[in-house]
């Protein structure tokens, strides 16, 4: 292969990158959007300092 080619190739890549980065989501949300969590929030924690270790 060529430098030609070689850098022909790595350009084609970056730019089938960048087409696939910048490109409507593929995700198969439902039309009524994301819910919201339902679950249990976590216990509240006190206000006083605890050392990190």
């Amino acid at each position: 292969m060529n430098i030609i080619q070689a850098i022909g190739v790595a350009v084609s890549y970056f730019f089938d990158g960048c087409i696939e980065l910048f490109s409507p989501n593929h995700d198969d949300y439902p039309l009524s959007g994301v819910q919201p969590f339902e679950g249990e929030s976590p216990p509240k924690r006190s206000s006083i300092s605890r050392p990190w270790y």
